[in-house]
């Protein structure tokens, strides 16, 4: 039986993941110049290459509107959310998962790990190029105190939603912040995140990535598909482990939101493409 998850349609995580761009330069780093798909490949590149990634979640669905906050770093991650007053806890270690709810935490199924451990910034930067309509460049502005070039996309591919990505000009190109403008379209590559029953109407994700990364371990006696428990322990926190239950509070942050479905989306890469 798959297990319940808090649908997690976060708009552009995968070029919108990325949010302290390092220092400034008075030159920039030149991506205004380049074509849309260039700029797209190097942001993801550089998000692939990211130790520590912490997002800041908000987005309106049928639902109403959830919270939530994402850390990662390159093999687990953390991720939180909240909708309709029910707060969810994710683990992702390298290709496995776990979904908690009030510290009581059920290892997920192969097949339902797959479609949330994209999150781990390597795999967000592989699907850049799986999930994403027609790109366009817009305007250079300034967003969360950077410099940024702002990159459309239309939505309209399998797997895509309309979005707009902000990414830096000073410093590595990486993602600032994403706004999303609508709900992804049906189909795509489910192991990125793609969601058939999405019904996001907007969405914001805010990014940085100056916190350290989160310290997952398994969490105690998490009960598996078949209703057995593992053995192994996780205090949440990173380090030492116990037989206490992870609330998803420890080193990194929380994140996420959404409501009832079978999957969890960061939609990280619905405006993130190498054309």
């Amino acid at each position: 039986m798959r297990a319940r998850l808090l649908i997690v349609p976060i708009a552009g995580l995968a070029l919108s993941a990325l949010g302290a761009c390092g220092s400034s330069s008075s030159s920039g780093n030149g991506e205004e110049s380049k074509s849309v798909d260039q700029i797209v490949a190097d942001s993801a590149a550089a998000f692939g290459q990211q130790q520590s990634v912490h997002e800041d979640l908000t987005f309106t669905d049928a639902g109403g509107t959830n919270t939530g906050s994402l850390d990662t770093g390159q093999t687990s991650a953390r991720l939180t959310i909240t909708a309709g007053g029910q707060t969810q806890t994710i683990l992702v270690i390298g290709n496995d998962a776990w979904v908690g709810t009030g510290g009581t935490f059920t290892q997920l199924p192969a097949a339902d790990a797959a479609t949330i451990t994209y999150v781990l910034p390597p795999r967000q930067a592989q699907c850049v190029a799986k999930r994403h309509g027609v790109l366009s460049k817009g305007d250079v502005t300034t967003v969360n105190g950077k410099r940024v070039i702002e990159i459309k996309d239309d939505g309209n591919a399998p797997g895509a939603s309309p979005d707009s990505t902000f990414i830096a000009l000073d410093g590595p190109p990486l993602p600032v912040q994403s706004l999303q403008r609508g709900p992804t379209k049906p189909g795509g590559d489910k192991s990125c995140g793609a969601s058939d029953n999405d019904t996001t109407k907007s969405g914001t994700n805010n990014f940085d990535y100056s916190r350290p990364a989160p310290t997952v371990t398994p969490p105690p006696n998490a009960a598996t598909a078949s209703g057995s428990t593992s053995s192994s322990t996780d205090t949440g926190a990173g380090g030492s482990s116990s037989t206490s239950s992870d609330t998803g509070s420890g080193s990194g942050s929380s994140t996420g939101s959404g409501s009832g479905g079978s999957s969890t989306d960061t939609g990280m890469s619905s405006s993130s493409s190498s054309g």
